[in-house]
C-alpha cells in the first residue's frame, strides 16, 4: 500500500549512510538558535502553555514580549561570556519594534534565519502567492536591516506547506 508522502525525501537507514564525521572523527555539532519572535496585540495567534487563549490579551502579550525586553539581553551576556555564536530565528516585525536586537545581532556577528513576518500568522495556511510574497518581504527585510543574506528559514509555528 502506497500512503501519501511528501516527497521531500527518500527513506534512508542510518546503518545505510555515509559516515559525516567531523574533523578529528567528531560526532557532535549544535547550533545555539534563539527564536526572536513579535506578536499582534489583540489579534492573531499567541502563545499558551495551558488553555487556548484570545488574541493577544495583556497576559498573552507580555509573556511572549518577556524575551525582546528582558530574556533576549541575558542570553547576549551569557554567549558573550561564553565565546559562542549564535543564529536568531527573527520575525521581521521585531526590526522596527526593537532594532536595537538586530544591532546587537549584527554586532556579535551572528546569523539570522528567516522567520516569517510575524509569529501572529501561519504561513502554512497562505495561499501559494502569499506565501511567494512573504518569503520576498522576509528575505528583503533581512538583507535591508541585517545587511546579510538570508541562508535559513523556519516558518513561524513550524507551519509548513506544499
Amino acid at each position: 500500500m502506497q500512503l501519501p508522502h511528501h516527497n521531500r525525501y527518500s527513506y534512508s537507514p542510518i546503518v545505510e549512510r555515509q559516515n559525516y564525521s567531523w574533523p578529528e572523527g567528531k560526532r557532535l555539532a549544535f547550533y545555539i538558535g534563539l527564536n526572536i519572535e513579535h506578536f499582534a496585540f489583540g489579534t492573531g495567534l499567541s502563545h499558551s502553555l495551558s488553555t487556548p487563549l484570545p488574541g493577544l490579551d495583556h497576559r498573552a502579550f507580555t509573556w511572549c514580549d518577556y524575551g525582546n525586553r528582558i530574556g533576549v539581553w541575558r542570553i547576549f551576556k551569557l554567549l558573550d561570556e561564553l565565546g559562542l555564536p549564535a543564529c536568531h530565528l527573527m520575525n521581521t516585525a521585531v526590526f522596527d519594534y526593537a532594532p536595537q536586537i538586530v544591532e546587537a545581532i549584527r554586532t556579535r556577528g551572528d546569523e539570522i534565519i528567516g522567520h516569517g513576518r510575524t509569529n501572529s500568522e501561519r504561513q502554512g495556511q497562505m495561499w501559494e502567492q502569499d506565501e511567494i510574497r512573504l518569503l520576498q518581504h522576509v528575505r528583503e527585510q533581512i538583507q535591508h536591516h541585517a545587511k546579510q543574506e538570508v541562508r535559513g528559514w523556519m516558518s513561524p509555528w513550524m507551519s509548513v506547506s506544499h
